[in-house]
Parts: structure tokens; C-alpha cells; sequence
């Protein structure tokens, strides 16, 4: 079942995203606020499962994750929103596949998580897509897909913030086991709403969003849809399991890119997501 729900939490994302793009591209949006007001509009989505549960109690360790969780989880959200406005979706989103191998040592180190060689296996074929989508640079050596993808911004930022969400995908593990999935979603969106307010509401005019507000609309909506999925599903196995299959979000970014957005070069970048296929697969089977 935390497959399903998973690979629901990469759609959501995936859908989340391409509506920011298509805002971005449309009203040339401020990344503040688009950071800020996907979180605004996903806050009703999650509040509506609230009513069905139970508040938790709320011990010192959620607290004490919450310190580590929010100024990591910050940055990386401007980090992330600054590349796809910058680069092509479907070059630069697949790149969070590196999250689950950061996953691999911090998992083990904060966690004491443990992952076997199939699953590792798994991982490393996520990884490796991601390598392809420089593959068309092989004539600069080996190492020329790196130096391609290393030249992106956009990518070199998907990869920073890959590392960034290796530590709050524990930490956010770490809430929800203290907490509840649900209820820590809409803590989550609600703290995020918060913190990101002040930058949000100076970051662009009514003037200018207003043409866009269906495409935020449903970027909130699907941005809620994410949050609940992905809470609910990091509870029920290991978080680079989880997120190794999350990251198959990648795979939709490059669909969307193709069919929305016109972007090139997109039978390379689908190889490279079928390997991350694969990978997810190998995943799964030794779940």
C-alpha cells in the first residue's frame, strides 16, 4: 500500500510543479511568492481530513525536529522554486532522484536504517537515469555528462536541494512518528504559510497574479495532495525507500515538459527515467 500512496505523492508533485512552471512562464512571478502562495492555496485541501482525527500530543522530540526541519526544509523550498523557474523541468527535476543515495548514509546514521543490496541496487539505477540525461556530451569522455549537467544552474541547484531533502525527509519521519500524518500535513503547509508569509506577500502585485490564479489553484490543490500521500506513506517503510519511488515524480516532470512546455531533447531524458523506472521496480519487489 505505501507504493501506491508513494507514487500518488510523485504525481502530486509532479502536477504541483508543472503548474508552477506554466505560472511562472505565464505572469513572471516573483519566487517568493510562488513559494509561498502554493502553500496558501494547498492549506484548505488539508484541512478537511483534520476534521476526522484526533489531535495528537505533541512531545519534546517533535519540537526538537521541528528546530532541525524548518530553516533546512526553507531554504531548500527557494532553492527549489529558483530552478525550475530557471531551467527546463525535464532536465532539472529528475536530479532529485539523488536524494534516496544521500538517504542511504544519513538514513543509516540518524536512523539506523538499513537498506539491503537489491533495494540499494535499485537506487543506484535511479541514480544512474539521472546520469543519462547528459549522455548526449559522451564525446567530451566519461565524465562528460557530468560537466553538461554540472554547466545546468538549475540542475546544480535540483542537486543541493536533493542533499537538503535527505535530512528533512528524516526529520519529517521523525514529526510524523510523533505526531500523525495528517495532522502533521497541515502543520506543515500551516508552519510553512507562516514562516514564508513576510517574502510571499512582497513578492508580487495583485495585477500580476490575478491572470494566473486557476494555474495556483490547482498547484495548491495538488501540492495538498502530495503532502498528505507523502506523510502518510514516509511512516510505513523506510524514507529512502519511499522517496526513491517518489522520485519517479521525475519521470511525470519529463512527460510534462514534452507535451506542456515543448522542451527537446526528451528521448534521452526518457531513457534516463526508465532506468529510474527500473530502479523503483527493484525497489518495490524487495519490499
Amino acid at each position: 500500500m505505501w507504493i501506491l500512496i508513494a507514487l500518488i505523492s510523485a504525481f502530486g508533485w509532479a502536477t504541483s510543479d508543472a503548474f508552477v512552471k506554466a505560472a511562472y512562464s505565464k505572469c513572471k512571478l516573483n519566487e517568493y511568492f510562488v513559494v509561498w502562495v502554493r502553500y496558501l492555496f494547498s492549506l484548505p485541501f488539508v484541512v478537511i481530513p483534520l476534521i476526522k482525527i484526533k489531535i495528537p500530543h505533541l512531545d519534546v522530540d517533535f519540537f526538537l525536529w521541528h528546530i532541525v526541519w524548518i530553516p533546512l526544509e526553507t531554504l531548500a523550498l527557494f532553492l527549489y522554486i529558483r530552478a525550475i523557474s530557471i531551467s527546463e523541468i525535464s532536465i532539472s527535476l529528475p536530479f532529485l532522484s539523488f536524494t534516496p543515495l544521500f538517504l542511504i548514509l544519513n538514513g543509516y546514521l540518524i536512523l539506523g536504517e538499513q537498506v539491503s543490496p537489491v533495494a540499494g541496487t535499485g537506487i543506484l539505477l535511479i541514480v544512474a537515469g539521472s546520469y543519462l540525461m547528459g549522455v548526449r556530451n559522451l564525446k567530451e569522455g566519461i565524465l562528460g555528462p557530468v560537466k553538461s549537467i554540472m554547466r545546468n544552474r538549475g540542475v546544480k541547484l535540483i542537486i543541493l536541494v536533493a542533499f537538503l531533502y535527505s535530512i528533512t525527509s528524516i526529520a519529517g519521519k521523525m514529526l510524523v512518528i510523533h505526531s500523525d500524518p495528517v495532522f502533521f500535513s497541515f502543520y506543515y503547509t500551516a508552519v510553512m504559510n507562516i514562516v514564508l508569509a513576510i517574502p510571499g506577500t512582497r513578492g508580487a502585485k495583485r495585477s500580476q497574479w490575478k491572470p494566473c490564479w486557476k494555474y495556483l489553484i490547482f498547484a495548491g490543490l495538488f501540492y495538498a495532495l502530495m503532502t498528505i500521500a507523502h506523510m502518510t506513506a514516509i511512516r510505513m517503510t523506510l524514507v529512502s525507500y519511499m522517496i526513491a519511488i517518489k522520485r519517479l515524480s521525475g519521470v511525470i516532470s519529463v512527460f510534462y515538459g514534452w507535451t506542456f512546455f515543448k522542451e527537446k531533447e526528451i528521448p534521452v531524458r526518457f531513457t534516463g527515467s526508465l532506468l529510474m523506472v527500473l530502479g523503483a521496480i527493484l525497489i518495490t519487489l524487495n519490499s
